[in-house]
């Protein structure tokens, strides 16, 4: 069994127009399989799959069921444990956690991660960085004509703003504490 645990809902970023999901969410099935996976954790919802809300992304995650695990991205600044108990009503089996605005094991988190616990839902922590549309190792938009117009097509998305979000909030020794306060999340 090959498990993709990090599967973006499918969205052409570079697009003008929103895609049809239907046709995205089939492609990257297509894709998938093609690369021998058979199971894939699919991050929907949480402001990054555009205009879809979670219950559409269930919906055309179900034109996989065999394929597709849906794991709700969950914009933890904003969220509680109501709100993890409701994805997982909806049909959620797990959590992303990106950009918090506090270290991954901040006490303002703990009712979410109790909630996590008691559903037997794993979470993905995102670690590190946040990757972006320029990949500043390589170029900069002030020399790099392409790399220009990839930072004002994140910009007219609203992903090119300042944020307050910092690598350190993600870092794995926080997972210590999470570890240690929620022995059965997984």
């Amino acid at each position: 069994m090959i498990w993709d645990v990090h599967c973006h809902f499918p969205r052409n970023f570079g697009a003008e127009e929103e895609e049809d999901p239907a046709k995205l969410i089939d492609q990257r099935a297509d894709a998938l399989r093609a690369a021998g996976v058979t199971r894939a954790s699919l991050l929907s919802g949480g402001g990054r799959t555009g205009s879809l809300t979670y219950e559409d992304c269930l919906t055309y995650a179900r034109r996989h069921e065999d394929l597709f695990v849906p794991v709700a991205v969950v914009p933890i600044d904003e969220s509680n444990g109501h709100d993890v108990r409701r994805a997982h009503e909806l049909g959620y089996r797990g959590l992303k956690i990106i950009g918090s605005k506090h270290d991954y094991d901040d006490h303002r988190y703990f009712r979410i991660y109790e909630a996590a616990e008691a559903l037997r839902m794993p979470i993905l922590f995102h670690m590190g960085v946040i990757g972006g549309g320029v990949d500043y190792s390589i170029t900069h938009p002030r020399r790099d004509p392409k790399a220009a117009q990839s930072l004002e097509r994140m910009r007219r998305m609203g992903r090119g703003n300042p944020r307050d979000v910092s690598a350190t909030r993600m870092r794995p020794f926080h997972l210590d504490t999470i570890a240690n306060n929620f022995p059965e999340l997984r």
